[in-house]
């Protein structure tokens, strides 16, 4: 005899049937974008010239914008083929600049700071030729991040790099998971959502062996995960990072994956993302329900800030750059699409 569905099931359900709306749309219009695209001269050009590139001019190598910590993180690499001009000199001969500096050297987001990344800086001074400036900015991404997540830095080329990053995500949302699984325990949560958390668990170990392998393979090495400890978080905490983390990122990084699994070049990556972005969407639902579980327990002025700061979080997505630097081969959505995707977040 078959058993009916539980809550987490349906409401998982209810969740494909409406990423599956939403990735039609999406779909159709990078396909749209696509067209308009080959159908321009494929000679490198200035955006609204007719002139030819300059091929010193700043390009963006590589974006990251997310929430670390309860903050919101956005850090832009800029490559500068050329090197560094040579009106700009780091402060203190180092590897930093000014801030003035900073913003001719990172054209494309501005930046309240600015550093030679790793592979550009050698014995804490600016290596000749070509450079990667890491800037700094903020406008106000894939897997559940922990509280006190700690930043990595970036040295591989832009795809081992990009794959790099997300298996420390990928293992740091274990940890996040952990925590949660944790805490729910003490807070006397449901058994079938403390259940689904477990095998929530598993699932992050599986990604972020995925994109280890997948990071070796384009010459990336993930950096080990640092998670300051803290105490058992309240009930509201616990919510206001399940509204973020979750229902809006872990949400907004399963449509992206699964996007990216129809339109990136590579097979296998395509497959890996197909099979994560599957578990990140029941991820998804599962913060949903957790969702609902906390409201029920809060009183009105706490779920009153829980919903504000997930309006937040989704205003944040809404004005970051389409993407967030990943190479063109990944498959990621650009403008249309990815605001075709943020309406079902």
């Amino acid at each position: 005899m078959s058993r009916d569905p539980s809550s987490l099931e349906r409401g998982e359900a209810e969740l494909r049937r409406s990423f599956a709306r939403a990735l039609a749309l999406a779909l159709a219009l990078g396909t749209a974008a696509c067209t308009r695209d080959e159908a321009k001269s494929s000679a490198p050009r200035d955006a609204g010239t007719d002139a030819p590139r300059d091929p010193c001019k700043p390009e963006l190598a590589g974006l990251f914008t997310g929430i670390v910590d309860g903050a919101t993180e956005c850090i832009a690499w800029q490559r500068h083929a050329c090197g560094i001009p040579a009106d700009i000199h780091p402060v203190d001969g180092g590897c930093t600049f000014s801030v003035a500096d900073c913003q001719k050297l990172c054209p494309s987001f501005g930046a309240a700071g600015c550093r030679a990344s790793d592979a550009s800086c050698s014995n804490g001074i600016v290596t000749n030729g070509s450079a990667v400036i890491s800037c700094d900015f903020c406008v106000g991404g894939i897997g559940r991040r922990p509280t006190g997540l700690e930043r990595a830095t970036a040295t591989a080329p832009l795809t081992g790099e990009w794959f790099a990053e997300m298996a420390r995500l990928e293992a740091a949302s274990v940890l996040a998971f952990v925590e949660l699984r944790r805490a729910l325990v003490a807070h006397g949560a449901p058994g079938e959502l403390v259940r689904a958390v477990s095998s929530a668990i598993d699932d992050e170990r599986r990604h972020a062996r995925v994109a280890a392998r997948l990071a070796r393979r384009h010459g990336g090495r993930p950096s080990a995960v640092r998670v300051r400890p803290r105490a058992l978080p309240s009930l509201e905490v616990l919510a206001t990072e399940n509204a973020v983390e979750g229902e809006v990122l872990e949400t907004h990084g399963a449509l992206r994956l699964l996007f990216a699994a129809e339109r990136a070049r590579d097979p296998e990556v395509r497959a890996a993302f197909a099979a994560i972005g599957r578990d990140e969407t029941r991820h998804a639902a599962l913060a949903r329900a957790l969702g609902a579980w906390f409201r029920r327990r809060l009183p009105s002025a706490a779920r009153a800030r829980v919903d504000e700061r997930r309006r937040r979080a989704v205003a944040a997505l809404g004005s970051a750059p389409a993407g967030d630097g990943a190479p063109p081969e990944l498959g990621f959505p650009a403008a249309a699409a990815a605001r075709a995707l943020l309406a079902a977040v």
